[in-house]
């Protein structure tokens, strides 16, 4: 398998290429990427497995962006009859005497016009499993110490075959969290603060970082998505922004709007959290960010960079570097994540904490 796979957000093809291809070369494995725009994936060609195997032990699935999930896979078995699929997937596997994987994941891009294709890759996961089962291929309970079997639909009838790293892929399929709409929150926005959460934060992290009865500051909160995660939470939180706030949490008796602009306000005495969904140039939001960090008024923050039409890549990579370098010129020691959610669009979510 001399293949990595990785599954990104539709249009951001490129952004994914030029991600996996530095972060690849610092480890020293070099190879080329197979892409069309808006296909919602990315094929990373090597020149041997082995090379492939570097990058999964070398790179971590988090420390990548834009890719939600990736796979190690074989060349694609193509023109699969749509009258038997299971067979010939088997026939594959037996002849190169697949070990046997504790579980298996069928896949499709997440992009436009590929519904239909979803709608079969969950049908065929029932049939597909019962004959590993029976092959010798597939543990009979779901073993998470196993590398998963992966079978990335990317039509009808053409199949890549691989497996996820057990120790570096998403638990999600497609790397996307299923999410809830809260009942009572006031826009779907609140579902990106809950996703950064998720993705960041391990989950015996969960009450240390959120935990407490700590104090926030919601800069762009109107009408208050991201506001709502935060009482949630527990926490008293100041709303800033000249835009009106949902009745309904201004009830709460936990929030305080501020009429001000984000850019400007900063709070009277330190709290635990800053967030921030401000629509502005992304350097202008990450030197406000710096502001906040080295200025003490808080030692954790999530906010998004909204991404410009063109080098977004670049973009990227020059409004984390001036916030790693500010913070190391200052002194603060950091943890810094950063990726493009299943719920961002045009943006990716950072977080840092001063530790």
């Amino acid at each position: 398998m001399k293949i990595i796979l990785l599954y990104c957000r539709a249009g951001f093809e490129g952004e994914c290429s030029q991600e996996i291809q530095e972060k690849a070369s610092l480890v020293g494995v070099f190879g080329y990427c197979k892409t069309s725009k808006g296909q919602g994936f990315v094929e990373f060609v090597l020149s041997n497995a082995k090379d492939a195997h570097k990058v999964f032990n070398k790179v971590q699935l988090s420390s990548l962006i834009f890719t939600r999930q990736w796979a190690r896979v074989s060349e694609p078995l193509e023109e699969v009859s749509r009258e038997d699929r299971v067979q010939p997937i088997i026939d594959l596997l037996l002849s190169e005497n697949r070990q046997v994987c504790g579980r298996v994941s069928v896949d499709s891009p997440d992009s436009e016009g590929t519904a239909n294709l979803k709608t079969f890759t969950r049908k065929f996961t029932a049939p597909i499993s019962k004959a590993l089962r029976q092959n010798g291929l597939l543990t009979a309970k779901q073993d998470a110490s196993l590398n998963v079997l992966c079978l990335f639909f990317s039509d009808f009838d053409k199949v890549y075959i691989g497996e996820l790293d057990s120790q570096n892929s998403s638990s999600d399929h497609l790397g996307i969290p299923r999410l809830k709409f809260p009942k009572g929150a006031p826009s779907r926005s609140t579902l990106k603060l809950e996703e950064a959460w998720r993705t960041f934060f391990d989950k015996d992290e969960w009450y240390e970082l959120l935990g407490g009865h700590q104090k926030a500051v919601d800069l762009g909160a109107c009408p208050g998505g991201w506001t709502w995660q935060l009482v949630n939470q527990g926490m008293d939180v100041f709303s800033v922004d000249h835009g009106p706030m949902d009745e309904e949490l201004m009830k709460s008796g936990h929030v305080t709007h501020v009429l001000e602009d984000g850019f400007v306000y900063k709070p009277p005495k330190k709290v635990d959290w800053m967030v921030c969904d401000i629509v502005d140039k992304p350097k202008r939001v990450s030197s406000m960010i710096i502001d906040w960090l080295v200025g003490g008024y808080c030692t954790k923050t999530v906010f998004n960079l909204k991404l410009p039409m063109k080098k977004r890549y670049q973009e990227v990579q020059e409004c984390l570097q001036l916030i790693e370098s500010a913070l190391a010129e200052n002194g603060l020691s950091c943890r810094i994540q950063a990726k493009q959610l299943y719920h961002d669009r045009e943006e990716i979510t950072c977080f840092i904490q001063v530790i």
